[in-house]
Parts: C-alpha cells; structure tokens; sequence
C-alpha cells in the first residue's frame, strides 16, 4: 500500500515525476528537485521525501539495495541532512552496509569531506554516529571512533571506547580487522585529525597513551577527574 500524500507539493510533484518515462532519468530529476527544495527551506521537506521515496508508482524497486544506495549517495555527496533524516526513517538509509568503491564507509566518506567543507558534512556524521550502539570497522581500517573524535563530542567518543578504553569493535569487514587488530584503538584514533576534544580517561595509563593530562584523586570517595583541554593531531 503506498503511502498518503499529505504534504501540498507532493501529488504536483508526483505527476510531473509520472512525466519522465525512464527511470534513472526520474530518480535524478527527483533528488536534485529535493536538493533544491531543502536548500530553499521548504516547509515539512522531510515528509516529501518520507512519502515519494516510497511510493512504488514512481520508484517500482523502491526496496531494492541499488534504489537506496542511489538515495543515500547523492544524500551524503552533497550534505543533505534533512534527506539522511528522511531516507533513515523510511528504513531505506543502509549506514552498515553502505561502502564506496574505494571501501570507505558513510562516516570515513563524510569525515574527509568535511576536512574541506566541515558545516555542510559535520551535522550528517553526527546524526550517523548517535544511529549505532558499538564501533565500527571499514575495509581500510577507519573506525566510527575516528569519527566521534573528528567531532569533537566527549559523549560519542566514550561510547565508543570499551571497558579500560580498549576499543570495543565490531568489524563489519573482517579484512579490516585482520588488518588492524595490532593496532590500539587509542592509536588509530589519535592519527585521525581531530577537532580539540576534551575526554574523559577511566585510567591516567589511557590519558599518557592519548596524550592527554587527567589527574585524578586516590583519596576514597573521589567522584570526579581534573581533565585539561589537549589536541588530536595527526
């Protein structure tokens, strides 16, 4: 059953769509019409894209991987929030499986973006990270630890790191962790170029391999840690 089309542009929308007879040539005029929409700031944006991209007259293979990779690469290759946040809640944004053909994942993609543009691509690698629970790997080793670090958000950092801090990774390539397993995840965040970041040790051992300095009262009942501000380089 398709969905209601309740927002004002939807069904104008959906006829001129009906116009272009090829498909690729549809699903281009669609997100580059939605581009220009979410650039215009158009009212409730995000329930157009919630009800065309699902609707199977004008997207027949609109559950198809091949449908939603589409949606989700133009998403990320131009910064497109308010589509990431659409396409996520239709269950058609694949943030696991999604990879380039170079193998980088959707955050590595986005974190080398924003080294050149970070106000377009900081907000979409933050709304990527908040989505998973445990780390991750890509084929190239990079580590959605990497990304919490790049951002600079203490809280995205900590739930990433496992008990002591070890990095608590669920490889989704295992090539990637036959690679890496080696490799601290203490380290491999501290060579991805970061953003100042203030974290919280649970041990002063994590705070000398990261750099930081974290002193921290022995005394019984101590609750809390002194943490000075230091910087992630690469």
């Amino acid at each position: 059953m398709e969905p209601e089309l309740d927002h004002p542009d939807a069904e104008p929308f959906e006829k001129i769509l009906k116009d272009i007879e090829n498909g690729e040539k549809r699903r281009k005029h669609f997100c580059h019409t939605i581009k220009d929409a979410i650039e215009l700031r158009t009212p409730n944006v995000e329930v157009l894209i919630m009800q065309l991209t699902r609707c199977k007259s004008l997207f027949p293979s609109v559950d198809s991987f091949d449908n939603r990779r589409y949606f989700m690469e133009f998403t990320l290759e131009h910064g497109l929030l308010a589509m990431l946040k659409a396409l996520h809640k239709n269950g058609m944004a694949p943030f696991n499986s999604i990879r380039w053909e170079d193998g980088k994942s959707s955050v590595h993609y986005l974190v080398e973006r924003a080294a050149y543009n970070y106000l377009q691509f900081h907000d979409l690698i933050l709304y990527i990270l908040e989505c998973f629970t445990v780390n991750h790997w890509d084929v190239l080793g990079f580590t959605l630890l990497h990304g919490a670090c790049a951002t600079g958000r203490v809280d995205l950092v900590r739930k990433f790191m496992g008990a002591n801090g070890q990095l608590a990774a669920r490889g989704i390539d295992d090539v990637a962790r036959s690679r890496s397993v080696q490799v601290s995840g203490l380290r491999r965040a501290c060579c991805a170029k970061a953003e100042p970041i203030r974290i919280a040790w649970t041990t002063t051992r994590l705070a000398r391999r990261a750099r930081l300095h974290c002193t921290r009262s022995s005394q019984p009942g101590a609750s809390t840690s002194t943490i000075r501000e230091d910087r992630l380089r690469g």
